[in-house]
């Protein structure tokens, strides 16, 4: 989902048959599992801002 804004983003995961909850949730997932390190601290996969 490289370059496409969040309204881009909800769409395109649907067109792929994942709806954005699912989406939030493998990235939670991720952070949990530690992927995203040495940053996770800072990743919230909840908030775009």
């Amino acid at each position: 989902f490289q370059g496409l804004d969040l309204p881009e983003i909800i769409v395109e995961s649907e067109k792929r048959g994942m709806t954005f909850d699912k989406l939030l949730t493998v990235l939670m997932m991720y952070k949990e599992a530690g992927l995203f390190e040495p940053i996770s601290s800072s990743i919230d996969v909840t908030e775009f801002t």
